[in-house]
């Protein structure tokens, strides 16, 4: 396993994640938001900024303070890969990381 991006070291835009996280194969993705909330996200499909829903029947969420997985329940939508976002699963915005919303 390989460390892609990390927002303090690297920045937290979403220009930045995806300039280091496209095309780069499978990805796990590590949150923990202002209220130390953390919880993240893997998907099989490469990120690539193509601002559209990709389906991957293999992406899951899951949250670390809770110790639970949550398996994708739509995995025609399990991403959303939009330049102007960071990690973003499911078509609902389940996990969305965004520099404005």
């Amino acid at each position: 396993m390989t460390l892609l991006y990390k927002s303090t070291k690297d920045g937290d835009s979403a220009s930045t994640f995806h300039s280091k996280c496209d095309y780069q194969g499978n990805t796990l993705s590590l949150i923990r938001n202002t209220k130390c909330f953390r919880c993240g996200g893997f998907t099989t499909q490469s990120w690539n900024s193509s601002g559209s829903v990709l389906e991957d029947d293999n992406a899951f969420l899951f949250s670390l303070d809770y110790k639970e997985c949550y398996f994708n329940y739509d995995d025609k939508n399990a991403i959303y890969d939009k330049s102007g976002y960071g990690p973003t699963f499911g078509n609902g915005n389940d996990l969305l990381i965004a520099d404005s919303v």
